[in-house]
């Protein structure tokens, strides 16, 4: 089988991920320089995006952090932030003036699935503890 240079080809079975399913997922473009390494981002700012994007506390990050020793998540801490945000969209499914409150917690949910779907594949560390 001749690898073609525009797949991530896994040993999973007959899971092919492409350049454009990563871009079309994370919103990642596939031309040009994925990072400009010109501009740093501190720990504290690194820390307080993730917050953002997982719908956590900055204090949980924090801990995360500590216990990972840097600047990773677990995916012991994924699996349980996934739950969490699931369950809330789901009991706020019925509630109607609560669109805005399960919609965002859809979102998380979706963030972190996609982080841990991609980390288990592509980015994970040698410790296969840590994205």
């Amino acid at each position: 089988m001749a690898l073609e240079t525009s797949s991530f080809h896994l040993t999973v079975d007959e899971m092919t991920i492409t350049l454009d399913g990563v871009s079309c997922l994370l919103h990642i473009s596939i031309h040009g320089k994925l990072i400009n390494h010109r501009i740093k981002i501190s720990h504290e700012r690194g820390a307080a995006l993730l917050a953002c994007l997982l719908g956590v506390d900055l204090e949980f990050v924090v801990v995360e952090y500590e216990n990972t020793k840097g600047a990773r998540i677990s995916f012991r801490c994924m699996k349980q932030i996934f739950p969490e945000h699931h369950l809330k969209a789901i009991n706020l499914a019925n509630v109607a003036e609560s669109e805005t409150d399960r919609n965002e917690h859809q979102i998380y949910f979706t963030y972190v699935y996609h982080l841990y779907m991609i980390g288990c594949t592509i980015f994970i560390d040698t410790s296969n503890k840590h994205i």
